[in-house]
């Protein structure tokens, strides 16, 4: 196959188009690779939490609010751990667009939390439909990309 035909296939023809033979300075496996590792340990941690204290029938409103607390606390983790990978150039834009919707999603789970403790009934079913559009949004562009679920 020609460099050209593997590039396109890879989807890093900016990489490849110098001419030479060199490797782009990121390999997509590996970013790919400590992405996916990075996402897939965070959602078990945040499915944990939700589990335990968040969705519970009939659970108290500030175990609730501090489960909350514990998801916003692990997405602003999952963030910091994903700005030290350095993405492929065709993951670039993915990568800042899911970037600004996790901030998006800490501040929604921030406002969720006031309804809740301000009892807003429809300010909670307002921000749970924003969160769920929120995260079908992420996951479509990570499905398109292969890539793992993250918070």
């Amino acid at each position: 196959m020609n460099r050209v035909m593997v590039c396109l296939a890879l989807g890093v023809l900016a990489a490849c188009s110098s001419g030479a033979d060199t490797a782009p300075t990121t390999e997509p496996a590996s970013f790919i690779a400590d992405r996916d590792a990075i996402c897939q340990a965070a959602s078990a941690d945040i499915e944990a939490i939700n589990d335990e204290k968040v969705d519970p029938e009939g659970a108290p409103t500030a175990e609730q609010v501090a489960g909350l607390r514990e998801v916003m606390a692990r997405i602003e983790l999952v963030q910091q751990e994903l700005d030290g990978l350095t993405a492929p150039a065709y993951l670039e834009v993915f990568v800042r667009e899911d970037a600004a919707r996790r901030a998006e999603r800490i501040t929604l789970v921030g406002e969720l939390i006031e309804a809740i403790e301000q009892g807003d009934a429809d300010a909670v079913e307002a921000t749970d439909v924003a969160l769920t559009e929120n995260n079908l949004v992420s996951e479509g562009a990570e499905d398109f990309f292969g890539l793992s679920h993250c918070a």
